[in-house]
């Protein structure tokens, strides 16, 4: 598998913006841990997202960007955990 998409929808009315992905991600956690994927508590809110593009580049706010560098930290710390659980080596790419 190159990547994992994933595209949250709903043909339900109502049922849109940060309430569909909150649902979607609870009923996806089941599928996830059954594919042996650890699932991250960290998240970066980004509402809204096509108000925050300008000159064809994403300019994040300052919470944003502190929500990003705790994902990237706990992202880390699960890589070298799941390494060592895993007997795998991660190499530089």
């Amino acid at each position: 598998m190159n990547g994992l998409k994933i595209i949250i929808a709903s043909t339900r009315p109502g049922r849109k913006g940060p309430i569909l992905a909150t649902r979607s991600i609870q009923l996806l956690k089941p599928v996830l841990t059954s594919l042996d994927m650890v699932l991250l508590t960290a998240a970066v809110n980004v509402p809204f997202f096509t108000k925050f593009i300008k000159d064809n580049k994403f300019e994040a706010t300052d919470d944003q960007n502190k929500m990003a560098e705790g994902l990237f930290t706990e992202l880390k710390r699960w890589s070298h955990l799941l390494t060592h659980m895993r007997g795998t080596v991660l190499t530089k790419g």
